[in-house]
């Protein structure tokens, strides 16, 4: 398969870069060959293209950004999944986002997220208020961490009487 690119131009009626290729194969290859070969050979990534920054503000009051993007996707995007093309495409620190909303329209395959940059950790955590749901996840990790220790003692206690239990049978 032999693939080669032809041009590059930028639209801005519909606020994107259209990339023209040219691939001779053999076979009509699919699309997600064809995304495997762009993102190989010219570096390419599709899904870093479905993000665009709309505007930037300084809050000095908090010490943070506020950063407004519009996302196109064909579902709703998780957080998680925003928070990686933003430390990919941006290469922002996702332990200092908080990702305000995420928000489209019926129908639209467009989405406006809203995300808050922190400075650093120490003001992340001085400004920003968990939630319920954070509260309650760390305190269901908390408690599988101490029933896996209470496991993990038992287990060591069950091993150490087993052990003491053969050396009293070899004794007598």
């Amino acid at each position: 398969m032999e693939i080669k690119k032809i041009s590059e131009v930028e639209n801005p009626l519909f606020s994107r870069k259209e990339l023209h290729f040219e691939i001779r194969s053999q076979a009509v290859p699919s699309h997600e060959e064809v995304k495997a070969i762009l993102k190989e050979k010219f570096s390419f990534n599709p899904e870093l293209l479905r993000i665009k920054k709309i505007s930037e503000v300084e809050n000095p009051l908090f010490s943070r950004k506020e950063l407004h993007f519009e996302i196109r996707s064909q579902a709703v995007p998780s957080h998680e999944e925003v928070k990686a093309i933003l430390k990919e495409k941006f290469s922002l620190n996702p332990e200092l986002l908080r990702i305000k909303k995420i928000s489209g329209k019926f129908g639209a395959q467009i989405f406006d997220v809203v995300v808050n940059l922190y400075g650093s950790k120490e003001e992340f955590k001085r400004v920003v208020k968990k939630t319920k749901q954070e509260i309650e996840k760390e305190k269901k990790q908390a408690e599988e961490e101490v029933k896996a220790k209470a496991e993990a003692k038992k287990v060591a206690e069950e091993a150490k009487k087993s052990s003491e239990e053969i050396k009293e049978e070899d004794a007598q």
